[in-house]
């Protein structure tokens, strides 16, 4: 459910629902129609009623496998599922002219085991005459370096974010981590990783 507050979350909401009815691939969460629900007390909300995937998200997982003793490790050919998986839905989305910019393990939902796309509400769609965007949004943790320095980014940007959610499947734990914004960026843009 999406709070229509202002005209700016209304647009957002608008550009939200034409892209997820335009998107029609396997590895991305089916959009089915929306609606809009009227509250006295909250306003008007937009709904979206989308597949359900049981399986919850990538990022629940994740957890419950890393705080097991010992720690449950995926194995090789099941992270090498769900990776091409999400590399096959980041190269469609991609080819439909749509940046993500929100791509991380909680935006990833698992649905009879196979990984879906999910959550397009702050996507950038780039026409012919647009290759890149330069506003900064996503999750922190994710964010790639031109993000983090303010520069103009594209398509790469999401692929950077892929590339630290399969860390995170691998590793079972995130890349990137500090005790606030600034560290995590910092860690981004200047440290190695092992």
């Amino acid at each position: 459910m999406l709070e229509l507050g202002s005209e700016e979350e209304r647009r957002a909401a608008e550009l939200e629902v034409a892209t997820l009815a335009k998107l029609d691939h396997p590895s991305v969460v089916a959009y089915h129609e929306h609606f809009l629900y009227e509250d006295a007390a909250a306003g008007q909300s937009l709904c979206l009623v989308m597949a359900y995937c049981e399986g919850g998200d990538l990022a629940r997982l994740i957890k419950t496998h890393a705080e097991k003793v010992p720690m449950a490790y995926f194995g090789e050919p099941q992270i090498l599922t769900w990776f091409v998986q999400m590399s096959m839905a980041l190269h469609y989305v991609h080819s439909k002219g749509i940046l993500h910019r929100d791509l991380k393990s909680q935006n990833i939902f698992l649905s009879h085991g196979h990984a879906k796309l999910g959550d397009f509400g702050i996507v950038k769609v780039l026409d012919g005459s647009v290759t890149s965007a330069h506003t900064v949004i996503g999750t922190p943790y994710y964010l790639s370096p031109e993000v983090c320095k303010a520069q103009k980014y594209s398509y790469m940007s999401d692929v950077w974010s892929l590339g630290c959610v399969l860390y995170e499947l691998c590793a079972l734990q995130q890349a990137w981590t500090g005790n606030n914004l600034l560290a995590v960026v910092y860690k981004i843009v200047q440290a190695s990783h092992p």
